[in-house]
């Protein structure tokens, strides 16, 4: 292992990066016309997807840049571990689809990825990967959502270590 200087950890701890981790879910739903894509960033991302994604594997798809908080993920034991998600500035034209499938007895899918994002090269970096996940519940306001997101399988919350 190699020492570093005081003054080398001080540059190290101050040094800037131009990448930001960006939380992303993909919405699928039988009523859908194609899955909803939503990123943590003000403006809208293309993202090369999986080989093996549920929906449009191995191309690069856009997801659109909205106003909300990254989840805090909390990774334990029980099978009722969920994440909730609210987020502001959805477009008038994805309220109606949650509404619609929210009226029928099939869940809606969720994938969840959480996406390097160098700002400086506008280019993705690096990819999480992607947890399949059901929205167990929602709340629509005028141009805003709430989700809670919970595993379907446990098997999908595997760590890379």
């Amino acid at each position: 292992m190699i020492d570093l200087t005081p003054a080398q950890r001080e540059a190290y701890a101050r040094a800037q990066t131009s990448v930001n981790d960006l939380f992303s879910v993909e919405l699928r739903h039988s009523t859908f016309p194609q899955p909803v894509r939503l990123i943590t960033y003000d403006q809208d991302i293309s993202i090369t997807l999986e080989g093996n994604a549920p929906a449009n594997p191995g191309e690069t798809v856009v997801f659109q840049g909205v106003s909300f908080k990254r989840p805090d993920q909390t990774v334990d034991t029980e099978p009722g571990n969920t994440l909730t998600v609210v987020a502001s500035g959805i477009s008038n034209q994805v309220l109606p689809y949650l509404n619609v499938a929210n009226e029928t007895l099939e869940p809606i899918a969720a994938t969840v990825r959480w996406v390097a994002y160098d700002v400086r090269t506008a280019e993705v970096i690096g990819m999480s990967r992607p947890s399949e996940m059901q929205v167990r519940n929602f709340r629509t306001g005028m141009l805003s959502v709430q989700m809670t997101l919970g595993f379907t399988n446990l098997n999908t919350r595997t760590l890379d270590v």
